[in-house]
């Protein structure tokens, strides 16, 4: 397997190179149409080298969100699906989460590009004790339902609670909890209160799920405006194929 990084690797060293390359170029005009030769070739190593980067990055993500299915979750039901090409695993932390209904209660969370899974330890039968790196997802949020908020007002006002709002609005997002009825039936709104234990580790969970929910929305609504110019397009097409011809 170590030769098969090679390739990649020494693709990443051709920018250097040429850069190096063009810093040492001299000014006559030879040399000038050379270093414009020379920059076209190192930007086109640069694209590259970019897009070989950005493959990679998301084959390791892949894979991630693959041993979470397969080794954390127990390829469980109730994730049967979370392996897809589409899906990017971001970000995963420790927080407490309360719902409407329930108190605060510490959560391990797997957040992708377009779902958010929030878990507690899996506990061994024989000993009561939790099985280390093992979970059972208890809420499982498809972001496209989601809006990030600042915590209430009252709670607000308390600096060292470092915590933020998730709004739920059913949009169909297959959003699911185990507090849930199992027939499927979902509040129409309700609000979630997350708590961080650090600053930083609100800002970069916040950050990164705001920007999940938005993106995600916005594939919705370009893939609602597809569907619906192909239907329109569809229905005038079949409206003029049935006109009687005069």
């Amino acid at each position: 397997s170590s030769f098969l990084i090679n390739p990649p690797q020494r693709l990443c060293t051709y920018p250097l190179f040429f850069s190096d390359l063009l810093k040492h170029t001299g000014d006559s005009p030879t040399d000038v149409k050379s270093a414009e030769l020379i920059g076209a070739t190192l930007k086109s190593v640069q694209d590259v080298a970019n897009a070989v980067n950005k493959t990679m990055a998301a084959s390791g993500s892949m894979g991630k969100v693959y041993d979470i299915y397969k080794m954390t979750l127990d390829a469980h039901e109730f994730v049967s699906d979370l392996v897809n090409p589409a899906r990017r695993f971001l970000v995963e932390g420790d927080v407490d989460f309360s719902s409407p209904d329930k108190p605060p209660k510490r959560h391990h969370f797997y957040l992708f590009n377009d779902l958010m899974l929030l878990c507690t330890p899996r506990r061994s039968r024989v000993s009561g004790s939790d099985i280390p790196n093992k979970y059972k997802v208890k809420h499982r949020f498809g972001l496209v339902d989601f809006d990030v908020l600042d915590p209430p007002p009252a709670l607000a006002l308390n600096a060292n609670e470092y915590m933020f709002r998730l709004r739920f609005m059913d949009r169909n997002g297959g959003t699911d909890s185990v507090h849930w009825p199992a027939d499927g039936t979902r509040p129409p709104e309700t609000d979630f209160l997350v708590w961080t234990d650090e600053a930083s580790d609100l800002e970069k969970l916040r950050s990164a799920l705001q920007q999940a929910c938005y993106v995600t929305r916005q594939q919705l609504q370009d893939m609602t405006k597809r569907r619906s110019a192909v239907f329109t397009h569809g229905s005038s097409t079949s409206d003029v194929s049935s006109t009687p011809a005069s």
